[in-house]
């Protein structure tokens, strides 16, 4: 029997959406400790360098980790993590203003202690 033409068929969620509903982004992944322990390993020698590039550049002005990124010549995904190390670390407070990063997004605007 065919369906009405005003009536809206109901769609079942994909397997994929059931499996993706479960999943916060905001939580870390739970990676095995060998690329856990490669990334560390990678970031050994650049990440001391990087977190002092991110506190000269935090000197003269609050910054968002992407503006950071950018006077620094980095990546943001090599330096948002470092900003956080910074944060977690005392060195690094969050002024209250956001302003929006390259997706659109607001972000946090960083400032330096």
């Amino acid at each position: 029997m065919k369906s009405h033409p005003d009536e809206v068929e109901q769609s079942r969620p994909s397997p994929l959406a059931d499996q993706l509903a479960g999943l916060s982004l905001f939580q870390p992944l739970d990676l095995p400790e060998d690329t856990r322990r490669q990334a560390r390993e990678s970031m050994a020698d650049r990440a001391p360098r990087l977190r002092a590039a991110v506190l000269l550049a935090l000197e003269s002005d609050p910054l968002t980790a992407d503006e950071i990124a950018q006077r620094i010549g980095e990546t943001v995904l090599a330096t948002r993590p470092r900003v956080t190390e910074l944060h977690q670390d005392g060195l690094l407070y969050d002024t209250g203003k956001r302003r929006p990063n390259a997706s659109g997004r607001l972000a946090i605007v960083w400032g330096r202690k």
